[in-house]
């Protein structure tokens, strides 16, 4: 798997950051890319100090992958057949 590390861009998010990838090699996958996101959620004043806050981060997940192409044949085959 091929990685990079984003930092937010202007239309994004402050403190957006980003981890991309890309398949290299796989026998399960003709190909498949995606990403993990940590972003800001949310800041609240901590309830047992008022002067300090607490911090949440949202994480998300996005991935695409391909399947080999037999497998698609496979697949579609089958449905076409029911």
């Amino acid at each position: 798997m091929d990685m990079r590390e984003r930092k937010g861009g202007d239309n994004e998010a402050r403190g957006m950051r980003r981890v991309e990838f890309d398949l290299v090699e796989s026998p399960m996958f003709a190909a498949f890319d995606g990403e993990w996101r940590v972003q800001p959620y949310s800041r609240t004043r901590s309830a047992t100090d008022p002067t300090k806050f607490e911090y949440t981060s949202k994480l998300s997940y996005k991935v695409t992958p391909l399947p080999p192409p037999l497998l698609v044949v496979l697949v579609a085959h089958d449905t076409a057949r029911h």
